[in-house]
């Protein structure tokens, strides 16, 4: 019905008499429209809950209320990078558009360190302190879907990969997205048939995480290679190591004292601490790159700039 009721306005876009070098080719912005949907309806089986269907057939409504408890917690943070990585798509189309390819480059890197910077720890501490989490959110009778939260939650990580997505489709290349979602899509039906009978939550948990994973790897070849745009792998390597020291020293702190609200809090402040110093030592933020992060904090509202500025400046290492 929606394409019923564009079509008009498309067909009057077309009649203007605009310059041709302004105007779409009609046929490239049919296939582009048409790549696009096909690409959002096949997609939906892989990024959206397509397990519950499953796991209302072939297990019990015990595993699909476990599930749904843990796609609730992971799901903040999909929404988080997929809002961060969909904003900047106009952006990157523009840039396209110009043939900055350098722009463009930067860009990107920059957009893919700053969403992994608020994803990875989010997932990865997430995860670690799960165990402790979920009880006291859901209460105990909400302990068998820790496992399954666990998992999710780790493929929180996954979801800076939306900005590939965002600069594929500012390619133009949504013919791409769709021949991704299309060999994804029967691995997640077929892994959740096998896996779900047997492992219930768990194994719906896994099948998400596994297929979504080689989505992830497949459209991250697809920018690299095909669209020759090279991602940051040295910072989100970074990243990923101060965030998996964050979870350690988050475990560690829970696990040597009695399990309680307070516990959990301290757990998750000193892991916080721990992530902050990581980046300090670590540096993932390339020196050309910092003066943007430093530029940011400084126009944020009220008076919160007056202590992002120095916070960043430590956090960067940026000299005085």
């Amino acid at each position: 019905m929606s394409i019923i009721a564009l079509r008009p306005i498309a067909a009057s876009v077309f009649r203007r008499k605009a310059p041709p070098k302004d105007m779409p080719d009609p046929a490239e912005l049919k296939r582009y429209a048409i790549y696009t949907w096909l690409a959002a309806l096949v997609s939906a089986v892989v990024w959206t809950r397509a397990e519950v269907f499953f796991l209302n057939r072939l297990s019990t409504h015990a595993e699909v209320g476990f599930y749904n408890v843990s796609l609730t917690l992971y799901s903040g943070i999909l929404m988080a990078g997929s809002l961060l990585a969909g904003a900047m798509m106009p952006h990157f189309s523009a840039l396209v558009g110009s043939q900055n390819k350098d722009v463009l480059q930067r860009d990107y890197c920059r957009l893919v360190s700053f969403v992994a910077l608020f994803t990875f720890p989010l997932s990865i501490g997430g995860a670690a302190v799960m165990p402790e989490l979920l009880p006291l959110i859901y209460g105990e009778q909400y302990l068998p879907a820790i496992p399954a939260a666990t998992v999710l939650m780790i493929s929180g990580v996954l979801s800076v990969a939306g900005v590939g997505s965002s600069i594929t489709y500012a390619f133009g290349k949504s013919n791409y997205i769709f021949s991704v979602a299309l060999l994804c899509a029967p691995l997640m039906i077929v892994g959740c048939l096998a896996c779900i009978p047997g492992y219930g939550s768990l194994g719906g948990a896994w099948v998400r995480f596994g297929v979504q994973a080689v989505s992830v790897v497949m459209g991250t070849a697809i920018v690299h290679v095909l669209l020759k745009i090279v991602p940051p792998y040295r910072s989100l390597a970074s990243i990923a190591l101060a965030a998996l020291l964050c979870a350690a020293v988050a475990r560690l702190v829970i696990f040597q004292f009695p399990k309680d609200a307070l516990v959990l809090a301290a757990g998750i402040g000193a892991g916080a601490l721990t992530y902050l110093f990581a980046l300090r030592l670590l540096r993932p933020i390339p020196a050309v790159d910092r003066v943007a992060y430093m530029t940011l904090a400084s126009r944020l509202p009220g008076g919160t700039s007056q202590y992002a500025v120095p916070f960043m400046r430590w956090l960067l290492a940026v000299p005085r």
